[in-house]
């Protein structure tokens, strides 16, 4: 759906035919369409977040209470993510960007750098995802990581 105006558009049999819906790249809109499906669709037997969060879902009193189940994509992009924190802390360590000024510059001069494996990596949030950073941080760089999580005793 494009749109909440192409949404509401829909005729009513076709709007209400859905079995499943996977809302994505809907932020405040979400929150009515799952109202309106659950209120009006007979149909609507599952919710599938395709990110990580169902907050907004979740906050619908009439799907909450409902029996539909909702999944999420928990775990499905954990290690692309902790991927992308690792380039972070290079880019930064490294002077990723007065590097490349310099080269566009031809300056060529010398820049101490920071070595991220003599870093402590405090990680809060620690689930999937600060999972992930962790060991990646300890397998490539040696890093010692502090986890910091809400209910620790929940973490495997």
């Amino acid at each position: 759906m494009q749109s909440r105006d192409a949404y509401f558009k829909l005729p009513e049999k076709q709007r209400y035919s859905y079995d499943v819906i996977a809302p994505w790249g809907l932020p405040g809109f979400a929150k009515e369409l799952i109202e309106d499906q659950t209120h009006n669709n007979k149909n609507f037997k599952w919710l599938h977040s395709l990110s990580v969060g169902c907050d907004e879902y979740c906050s619908v009193k009439a799907f909450r209470e409902s029996s539909i189940p909702c999944t999420n994509a928990r775990g499905a992009f954990s290690d692309v993510l902790a991927e992308y924190v690792l380039l972070g802390m290079l880019y930064h360590a490294k002077h990723v960007e007065a590097f490349q000024s310099r080269k566009r510059r031809a300056v060529w001069e010398i820049q101490p750098v920071e070595l991220v494996s003599s870093k402590t990596l405090t990680i809060v949030g620690y689930g999937d995802i600060g999972s992930a950073c962790a060991r990646m941080a300890k397998r490539a760089f040696g890093m010692k990581v502090i986890g910091v999580k809400k209910f620790p005793n929940n973490t495997p």
